[in-house]
Parts: C-alpha cells; sequence; structure tokens
C-alpha cells in the first residue's frame, strides 16, 4: 500500500495497514534532520522516514485582515 492510498482510506474512515505519518518540525530540527541525513530538502527527510503526507499552506488573499471573533467583549460564551 502505497503513501496515497494509505491517506485516502483513512479519510474514508477505513483501517490502512498503518497509520499515515505526518511530520511538522520547527526550522531548528528541519536543519538537524537535513544535516543528518545530508539532503537539501524537506521532501528528501520525509522520503528517508517514510512520511506519508505532506503539509500545505497557503497565504490569505482575501479581503482584510482585521476580522476575529472577539468573544470577550461580544458574548459568543455568556457566563
Amino acid at each position: 500500500m502505497n503513501s496515497r492510498e494509505r491517506t485516502r482510506l483513512v479519510l474514508n474512515y477505513h483501517q490502512p495497514d498503518w497509520p499515515p505519518l505526518l511530520l511538522w518540525m520547527v526550522p531548528e530540527i528541519l536543519a538537524r534532520l537535513k544535516k543528518h541525513f545530508d539532503v537539501d530538502t524537506e521532501e528528501d527527510i520525509h522520503d528517508k522516514l517514510d512520511i506519508d503526507t505532506r503539509r500545505i499552506s497557503l497565504d490569505y488573499i482575501g479581503p482584510g485582515t482585521g476580522a476575529r471573533c472577539d468573544h470577550e467583549n461580544r458574548g459568543i460564551f455568556p457566563g
């Protein structure tokens, strides 16, 4: 079973051969792992460690950045 199959099974509430693995790391750990494995990219580290998933992040480009929930002043959690 490959990473894609494993992840799709889990997303569809089925049991894979083992749980898909995800790796998030702070820059200091990333640098140490690159040195340890003698690789240049985070993708190379994922391949070395057989990590199944990848983190995807996008920058927000929508209107306004000030919209947020102010639960303390608007009573969203009434007390």
